[in-house]
């Protein structure tokens, strides 16, 4: 298999929200812990050399100040907000995935759950989703695949998990 033919997907879970505030939509903007957690994971990632070529995220606030507050938009990421994410199932999400175009490489999708834990389950090839728990997605989390195929064929089990990081393991993987 040819190496430009590899994609990465990088699926991100809004950081945590204040559920007791609201915005003139009736949304839920970020807590200052939420705030702290997606600058956090930002700061991660670039440490790791995980840069999207391209962003796509909710248009639900929560969705897009995490995108903010991870900083990982330079001048040659794209990145699109889209209604199609907002309360995403698993079945709108693949839908999503195989509209991208195929010039994008390197994908984060920051969206919400059970969505993204549906898709984390239905893409995994491996054992790290045996059980339930092993891949539930709380706010701020990032999974991180790598797959053979086009964003257009997404089959079943088809994507490798490299790493599913979540807020309490940033300190244990920054060595």
């Amino acid at each position: 298999m040819e190496s430009d033919s590899l994609r990465e997907l990088f699926l991100i879970r809004h950081a945590k929200t204040n559920w007791d505030e609201t915005d003139e939509n009736g949304q839920h903007p970020l807590s200052q812990k939420g705030k702290k957690q997606a600058y956090q994971l930002g700061e991660w990632m670039k440490s790791k050399n995980i840069l999207p070529d391209a962003v796509f995220m909710s248009s639900d606030i929560r969705a897009i100040q995490t995108f903010r507050r991870l900083k990982l938009n330079s001048s040659s990421t794209y990145s699109e907000k889209n209604s199609s994410l907002v309360e995403a199932s698993i079945f709108d999400l693949v839908h999503f995935l195989a509209s991208i175009p195929e010039q994008y490489k390197k994908v984060a999708i920051i969206a919400h759950a059970p969505g993204l834990e549906d898709l984390v389950e239905y893409l995994e090839s491996g054992e790290q989703c045996t059980n339930k728990d092993s891949c539930l997605f709380p706010a701020a989390s990032l999974a991180h695949f790598v797959m053979p195929h086009s964003w257009q064929s997404l089959p079943q089990n088809s994507a490798k998990l490299l790493q599913f990081i979540r807020p309490k393991d940033m300190l244990k993987h920054s060595s």
